[in-house]
């Protein structure tokens, strides 16, 4: 019998595109499948357009939570085996679901992850992640990685229910896989790309503060063992790193300690 994998969704004043990301859904060729939109909230239009929208779970927020907290809502209600999530400005190729639970299926991993492709404006570029195809427990310290709507999921995992960290967002992602990773579950790559980032300024990334504070967090809720694993020299690297995220956006002063930090962390 073909599984079941359940989609969730997370959405937010998404109304004009929420319909796009949904039928990338519907549209693939692994069909047994379920549909999970948590609408957090949203003060747009958005509930009059899943109210039309056939064959998918509406869950409706009381309150604002956040795409973190969003995702455990969906989980909770989700009856599949396996899991995947998208976000609602984004998008799959028809054939996304299929090559993650082929690769899955195959090496009987907990978690599979995928390349992925970034969408600015319609210019395409493809993003490879075999750099964590091998001692992803080692790799995930050392960079950010895989991205949550590019991979699919063992559900069980998720009976963890800290999993997703609230404090962590937009770079939930990374907090994610370093948590999974020091939980010495079985992560696998596959060599396909059929998630795409729909980047744009309404995009959470493309706050840079709210980035620099989120890999800033990760990083020290981590520290012990990034030390423990990789020493000084990689903890200082992730210290310039929020170094030149603040420079990006203009936070010069904060730049200058986060690199006085990164050096203060090198020398002693």
């Amino acid at each position: 019998m073909t599984p079941l994998i359940s989609i969730v969704i997370p959405t937010y004043n998404k109304s004009e595109i929420i319909s796009k990301s949904i039928l990338s859904v519907k549209n693939q060729t692994w069909k047994n499948i379920e549909i999970i939109i948590v609408n957090d909230a949203s003060t747009d239009q958005t509930s009059i357009i899943l109210d039309k929208i056939k064959k998918i779970q509406v869950i409706e927020n009381d309150i604002n939570k956040g795409v973190a907290e969003s995702r455990k809502v969906g989980i909770t209600q989700a009856k599949g085996d396996f899991i995947c999530f998208l976000d609602d400005d984004d998008c799959w190729d028809p054939t996304h679901i299929e090559s993650l639970f082929a690769s899955m299926n195959k090496e009987q991993s907990d978690v599979v992850f995928s390349n992925y492709k970034m969408n600015i404006n319609g210019v395409m570029s493809e993003f490879k992640m075999d750099f964590f195809s091998n001692n992803f427990y080692e790799k995930i310290l050392l960079r950010p990685g895989p991205f949550i709507q590019s991979c699919i999921f063992k559900t069980s995992i998720f009976e963890d229910k800290n999993l997703f960290d609230s404090n962590s967002i937009p770079s939930e992602d990374w907090d994610l896989f370093i948590t999974l990773a020091k939980k010495k579950l079985s992560i696998s790559y596959s060599n396909h790309c059929g998630f795409i980032w729909n980047f744009s300024k309404k995009s959470q990334s493309s706050n840079l503060k709210n980035e620099a504070r989120a890999i800033e967090y990760i990083i020290n809720k981590n520290k012990e063992t990034i030390l423990n694993v990789h020493g000084k020299n990689t903890l200082s690297d992730h210290y310039r790193r929020i170094a030149r995220i603040y420079e990006k956006n203009k936070n010069y002063k904060i730049a200058k300690n986060k690199y006085n930090e990164a050096y203060l962390v090198s020398k002693y």
